[in-house]
């Protein structure tokens, strides 16, 4: 259902917390392709079949997807940023957040044979369904096998607390400390147990294949189907979603840490004190688009020469590939409705600015972090620069016992998970402060930890119009500074009603 826009200026805020989406989801169901298929550079591959990338069997190749455009209203182009660089060009007419570039519609010429007149026809059919299917915003859902497999069939981890009082700035791009930052790395036994901080323990293997066993250790259930967290509404705030059930996972993991390990080695790093870093004493290499703390406009993460090779090489690895395939299906399939908004976005980003680097062709993610540890512990933190209501996918590596360190412990949640190596989740880092607990270092363990995200402040840039906040609040009169603050507060429960909710599958009736 389609809502009439409020046109303020040359900028829309749309009734009913809607947000136009511009490319529409839709997978071939056969047509398989493994992780190391190469793809004609001058193309840029769709995100993956949830379904495939989810069982590990690589992307699919992607179907024409023509970006839809709502009409725009013929008001001039607002005043540019004297500040933005000339390679990111103003506001051209139409919509906040709209691509203006409609499909072009067929002229069917007079003087053609059957035959042509017959394929123009054709054609022009398929160009208006693509175009309809396109403009039904959060339309599309997860394809309903992996669906039913994973998602309807998970057992949800109930935390007592409410998501939708999470900390987050005006606008909700981005999320705010919580006052569980700290410089301290905890132990098992001080988050957990007798005189303890009294965290609820979640014993989880990380893998896929249905098997619950239940022990005697605080209290706690294992069990090895992806599992979902949910606050006290049912709203899902976080996946366990362990890894793709193909036998040679545990190889492409282990490669992995070997090639993190080979970077860190190699990689020029600072000297940063632990008392210094927010995160935790461990260099890491970032690559992508970053957006925020200053800066005018998006821009391409800096690196030396030496780690942007290195960083390339990681990026063009098979094990790399392999896992943000399968974060993104993961994503596609639990969330659709915030996987579709991820998508739109970064494909109206790209489409606007095609030198930005992308990390990784088939993720939704904008950015990526590797953590070269050898010792990634994280400190407490909070990702602020992150969509406040947005996820993160993180992949633990290494070599480590996950019964008694590197667990995932999510402050807001008071939880204390298990996170072997080779298992990925899914969280909302800007807003829930997470960590990890120490890992056995005498013992020779070592963990890294493999990162995508996206900053809040893109999200902002492509629905400001692809321009600075200040300078489309510059063009508006009282009437628009007032409907665009309105649109400011009510964003936030427009950011929730992307989350899905978990509904609990009903017990068969006894016979």
């Amino acid at each position: 259902m389609e809502s009439t826009p409020l046109v303020v200026d040359n900028f829309v805020f749309a009734n009913h917390l809607e947000l136009s989406i511009s490319r529409e989801l839709t997978w071939p169901r056969d047509e398989l392709l493994t992780a190391s298929d190469s793809e004609p550079s001058c193309t840029r591959p769709a995100s993956p079949s949830p379904s495939d990338e989810y069982l590990g069997l690589g992307s699919l190749t992607p179907l024409p997807s023509p970006l839809s455009s709502r009409p725009g209203s013929p008001t001039p182009n607002p005043t540019p940023s004297p500040s933005l660089d000339a390679s990111f060009p103003t506001q051209q007419p139409g919509h906040v957040g709209v691509v203006d570039d409609p499909v072009p519609m067929l002229d069917i010429p007079r003087k053609l044979t059957r035959k042509e007149r017959s394929k123009l026809q054709s054609k022009l059919k398929r160009q208006k369904e693509r175009q309809a299917r396109a403009e039904e915003e959060f339309s599309v859902p997860a394809r309903k096998r992996p669906k039913e497999k994973y998602v309807d069939s998970a057992t949800a981890i109930s935390a007592e607390f409410l998501f939708e009082d999470s900390k987050h700035t005006l606008g909700a791009y981005t999320g705010m400390k919580t006052g569980y930052e700290s410089n301290k790395v905890y132990q098992l036994h001080e988050l957990v147990g007798p005189n303890s901080l009294g965290f609820k323990y979640i014993a989880w293997d990380g893998r896929y294949v249905y098997w619950p066993i239940t022990i005697i250790l605080y209290s706690c259930t294992v069990s090895r189907t992806p599992r979902c967290i949910t606050d006290q509404t049912g709203t899902i705030c976080g996946v366990l979603a362990g890894h793709p059930p193909t036998s040679d996972w545990t190889a492409i993991s282990e490669k992995a840490a070997e090639l993190m390990a080979e970077a860190q080695r190699k990689c020029l790093h600072s000297t940063r004190t632990a008392q210094e870093s927010e995160r935790g004493p461990f260099p890491s290499l970032r690559c992508g688009v970053s957006h925020g703390g200053g800066q005018t406009h998006p821009q391409k993460m800096a690196n030396s020469s030496r780690n942007e090779a290195l960083l390339r090489a990681l990026n063009k690895a098979e094990p790399f590939r392999r896992i943000t395939g399968f974060a993104s299906s993961v994503f596609a399939t639990w969330a659709p409705k915030l996987h579709q908004y991820y998508e739109g976005i970064t494909e109206k980003l790209y489409t606007k600015y095609p030198d930005l680097p992308r990390p990784f062709e088939r993720s939704v993610f904008c950015a990526t972090t590797y953590n070269l540890g050898p010792f990634t512990v994280c400190f407490p933190h909070v990702d602020v620069a992150n969509l406040s209501f947005g996820w993160c996918a993180i992949c633990a590596l290494g070599q480590f016992n996950p019964a008694k360190g590197g667990h995932l412990v999510l402050w807001d949640c008071k939880l204390v998970i298990e996170f072997p190596p080779g298992s990925l989740v899914l969280i909302p880092s800007a807003t829930i402060a997470h960590s990890n607990i120490a890992i056995d270092v005498e013992a020779g363990e070592a963990r890294y930890s493999f990162t995508q995200y996206t900053a809040g402040g893109l999200f902002r840039w492509v629905e400001n119009g692809f321009v600075a906040q200040d300078t489309m609040k510059k063009s508006m009169d009282r009437e628009g500074l007032k409907a665009w603050r309105k649109w400011m507060h009510d964003r936030w429960q427009f950011g929730l009603s992307l989350l899905p909710k978990h509904i609990p599958v009903p017990s068969p009736p006894s016979m």
